[in-house]
């Protein structure tokens, strides 16, 4: 399945490399990379409290030496059906912009995964953007593990997830075959 991961939190991050180990196709556009000549190269977190996460590093090199995992600049990864936000606090404007983009022109069905601290009704704000009707959705996925247990606590949960999405429909999200560990906006 084909993820586009947008923003430099460490939820973005894990979930980034998470998503390309266990087989996903994902396209980073981290802060570094937005309109910028970085796209296409193997880019990393620039914050040291990031690259610090235990296991993190190994697997984000992992995802690029295998090819599941690139740095993309925004207008490629508009095309996604899935869209997983993990940006900071403060970048919920841009996060409305973009949400605004991938309602005009981006994958339909979508399914936006807000994983994004902006706040109450932020994920409402952003649903409101999108056309429910057409398959365009946002789940929230809050963040709220601590670091350096982010890697341990998240492959737990995604593992759950991902075997329980499994054994009630054995398929992918929206009846792909796709690698998706979690839990998609079909399943029952």
């Amino acid at each position: 399945m084909k993820v586009s991961v947008w923003g430099d939190e460490l939820a973005a991050w894990v979930v980034a490399a998470q998503l390309a180990a266990f087989g996903n196709e994902v396209q980073l556009c981290a802060g570094e990379v937005w309109g910028r000549t970085e796209a296409g190269k193997s880019i990393y977190p620039s914050h040291k409290a990031i690259s610090a996460e235990p296991g993190l590093m190994e697997l984000l090199q992992e995802g690029y030496g295998s090819g599941r995992l690139r740095a993309v600049p925004a207008d490629e990864a508009f095309s996604a059906p899935v869209h997983w936000l993990g940006m900071a606090p403060d970048r919920l404007d841009e996060a409305v912009d973009l949400i605004r983009r991938i309602a005009e022109g981006g994958a339909k069905p979508c399914l936006v995964v807000n994983q994004s601290n902006f706040g109450i009704g932020a994920s409402d704000r952003l649903q409101s953007l999108l056309d429910l009707d057409a398959g365009q959705a946002v789940v929230c996925l809050p963040d709220s593990l601590q670091e350096e247990t982010r890697w341990r606590s998240s492959v737990s949960r995604m593992r759950c997830c991902s075997a329980a999405r499994m054994s009630r429909r054995g398929v992918g999200c929206w009846g792909c075959s796709g690698p998706l560990p979690v839990p998609c906006a079909r399943s029952s």
